[in-house]
C-alpha cells in the first residue's frame, strides 16, 4: 500500500474549523468506514465527467424513453446507476468544492465567487492521486470564477486545459501510458451556456420554429438592453468592465445582435467579469421571456437542454470512448458521470438554480463506469457528491483522508454486509439555507431557524406523497421537523458556532 503520511497534516486553523463542527477523525469515522478498500483497481486511471446542472432524467439510463446519451448510457450499461444521488449545494462553486474535498459546504464554507478560496488545509481528490504517482489534468473553463479560476479548486491538478474534445483526447494520447485522473467540467448543458444555441442533429431539429424565433427575440432584446446601459451608464461600468475594454470594442458593442457577434465579444473578454456581464445580459433577458411562455417555454427549454446534451454525447463521449478501446486503456479507467448540481424547470415557478434546495436543484446523476464489469447495477439508495471522492480512492485500494465527509459507497456498490450507507444528505445554499433529507423527509430552513428553535422560513415536505414538495408541513408535523432539526444540529456541532449564524434580529 503507498504511502500516505503527508494527507493527514492539519494546522491550527483549519484545525479549528474542524474542532468547532467535531469532525476530527475518531471511533466514529473508523465505524463509518468500517467496509475495507475495494482495491480492485489498483493504479486504474480514472475520469471524472460533471456536467454542470444536470438532472438525471434527462438521461436514457435514467429515463429509457430519452435518446439524448446513447454513449453514456453504454458505459451505464456496464457499471453502477445511483439513483438517489444529490449535490451539497445548489450553484457551482460550494458544489464543485465538495465534491473535490469530500467536505461540506458548511465547513469548508467555500460558497462566493470572486471571495471565497478553497481552505489550503483541504486535500483535494487531485492532490491526493498525485501523491500516488498519478498524472492529473483538470478540462474546463480556466477564466471561469466558479471553477477554472476560483483560488484554491484546482490544487493537485498539474495542468489546466481549457475544455475542448480534442485537447482531451491529445492528452490522453501523450499520457495514457501511466496511471491518470483528470476531469472535465463541461457547460454544455447549463442554460446560460445552451439557450438559443444552434445545434445540428435529430433533437434539434425536433423544436418548433416558432418558438425558436420567440428565443432569437428575446436575445436580440436582452442584447438591446444591454447597449442601453452601456451607453447610459458607460462611465459607471468602467470599473467593472475595464474601460480600455469597452474603448477598443465599442463600435463591436454597438452593433446589433448576431451570434457570431456575441460569439466574438465573448472571445475577446479577458475577464470573467466581461463575459459574466454579457451572459446574463443576453441570457437573462431569455429566460424572464421564458417565464412568461407557459409550458411551451418548459418544452422548448428541454429540447435546446436534450440537443446540448446529445452534442457533447456525440463530440466528447463518442470520441473518448473510441480512443480508450483503440489504446487499450477502456479495460483500466474507472469513469465517472455526474453533475455538480441539478435545474428547476418552473417546477416552483424559476428557471435555473438560484432558489431554494428543492430536490430538481440538488438531485444529480451519478454513474460509475468499472472496468470488466458487464451488466448495469441500479442503486436506490442515497449518496452524495462528496461520496465520490472516498469511493474512488476506496476502489483504487488508496488510504483515504481524515479530512472526508463522505463515505466510500463501494461496499453498497457490492452490497456488501454491514456495507455504510446513509439514512440523510445533507447540504447548503449559497446564502446560508441547510437542508437535511431522507428517503421520506426533507426539511429546508435558514441556519438562525436552526440554532434558535423558530419555524420562520422553515419548509418540510413528505416525499413519498409530495415529490414535488409543493405541500409545506412545517406546522403540522412538529415532531418530525424537530427530529431533523435536531439530527442536522447534533450531527454537525453547526450551532457551536455563534457566528456562523446570527440570531433573527441581530
Amino acid at each position: 500500500m503507498p504511502v500516505h503520511t503527508g494527507i493527514y497534516r492539519k494546522t491550527a486553523s483549519f484545525a479549528a474549523v474542524f474542532l468547532v463542527f467535531g469532525f476530527f477523525c475518531g471511533a466514529a469515522c473508523a465505524k463509518e468506514r468500517a467496509v475495507p478498500a475495494a482495491a480492485a483497481y489498483q493504479k486504474a486511471n480514472v475520469i471524472l465527467i460533471i456536467l454542470d446542472a444536470l438532472r438525471p432524467e434527462r438521461l436514457g439510463c435514467y429515463t429509457p424513453s430519452q435518446d439524448t446519451s446513447p454513449h453514456i448510457d453504454a458505459l451505464a450499461q456496464r457499471g453502477v446507476v445511483f439513483t438517489n444521488a444529490f449535490s451539497q449545494s445548489h450553484l457551482t462553486l460550494p458544489s464543485v468544492t465538495s465534491l473535490f474535498t469530500s467536505l461540506y459546504p458548511f465547513v469548508h464554507q467555500t460558497r462566493h465567487i470572486f471571495r471565497d478560496s478553497v481552505p489550503e488545509q483541504a486535500y483535494t481528490l487531485a492532490e491526493v492521486l498525485r501523491l500516488q504517482g498519478y498524472q492529473t489534468a483538470w478540462f474546463g473553463y480556466l477564466r471561469d470564477p466558479h471553477s477554472g479560476s476560483a483560488p484554491g479548486l484546482l490544487k493537485g491538478f498539474e495542468e489546466g486545459v481549457e475544455i475542448r474534445p480534442e485537447r482531451i483526447f491529445q492528452w490522453i494520447e501523450q499520457n495514457g501510458e501511466k496511471p491518470f485522473f483528470i476531469a472535465v467540467h463541461s457547460y454544455a448543458t447549463h442554460e446560460k451556456d445552451f439557450i438559443g444555441n444552434q445545434f445540428e442533429n435529430k433533437i434539434f431539429a425536433r423544436i418548433p420554429k416558432s418558438f425558436l424565433q420567440k428565443v432569437e427575440d428575446a436575445r436580440v432584446n436582452g442584447w438591446q438592453g444591454f447597449q442601453s446601459d452601456l451607453r447610459n451608464k458607460r462611465e459607471g461600468l468602467y470599473d467593472f468592465l475595464g474601460k480600455d475594454w469597452i474603448e477598443q470594442n465599442w463600435d463591436l458593442l454597438m452593433e446589433p445582435y448576431s451570434a457570431e457577434r456575441y460569439k466574438e465579444l465573448m472571445y475577446r473578454a479577458p475577464q470573467s467579469q466581461q463575459k459574466l456581464y454579457m451572459l446574463e445580459a443576453v441570457t437573462g433577458g431569455l429566460e424572464k421571456a421564458f417565464a412568461s411562455y407557459g409550458e411551451e417555454a418548459t418544452q422548448g427549454f428541454l429540447g435546446f437542454l436534450d440537443s446540448a446534451l446529445f452534442d457533447f454525447d456525440q463530440n466528447y463521449m463518442a470520441g473518448l470512448h473510441a480512443l480508450l478501446e483503440k489504446k487499450g486503456l477502456d479495460q483500466n479507467t474507472v469513469i465517472v458521470i455526474t453533475a455538480d448540481h441539478g435545474n428547476e424547470f418552473f417546477e416552483h415557478g424559476r428557471l435555473g438554480h438560484l432558489g431554494p434546495l428543492f430536490d430538481e436543484s440538488i438531485h444529480i446523476p451519478l454513474i460509475f463506469h468499472l472496468p470488466g464489469h458487464q451488466e448495469s447495477v441500479v442503486i436506490n439508495d442515497l449518496a452524495q457528491s462528496i461520496d465520490i471522492f472516498p469511493t474512488l480512492l476506496d476502489l483504487l485500494g488508496v488510504p483515504i483522508p481524515s479530512q472526508v465527509q463522505g463515505i466510500s459507497l463501494a461496499g453498497v456498490m457490492a452490497d456488501s454486509p454491514g456495507a455504510n450507507r446513509h439514512d440523510y444528505v445533507y447540504g447548503q445554499s449559497v446564502g446560508g439555507l441547510l437542508y437535511i433529507r431522507s428517503r421520506q423527509w426533507k426539511l429546508i430552513l435558514p441556519g438562525e431557524s436552526l440554532c434558535y428553535g423558530t419555524d420562520t422560513g422553515a419548509q418540510l415536505f413528505d416525499l413519498t406523497r409530495d415529490p414535488q414538495e409543493k405541500i409545506n408541513l412545517i406546522a403540522k408535523k412538529t415532531r418530525v421537523a424537530a427530529k431533523l432539526r435536531k439530527k442536522l444540529r447534533d450531527r454537525f456541532g453547526l450551532c457551536n458556532d455563534k457566528k456562523l449564524f446570527a440570531r433573527p434580529g441581530n
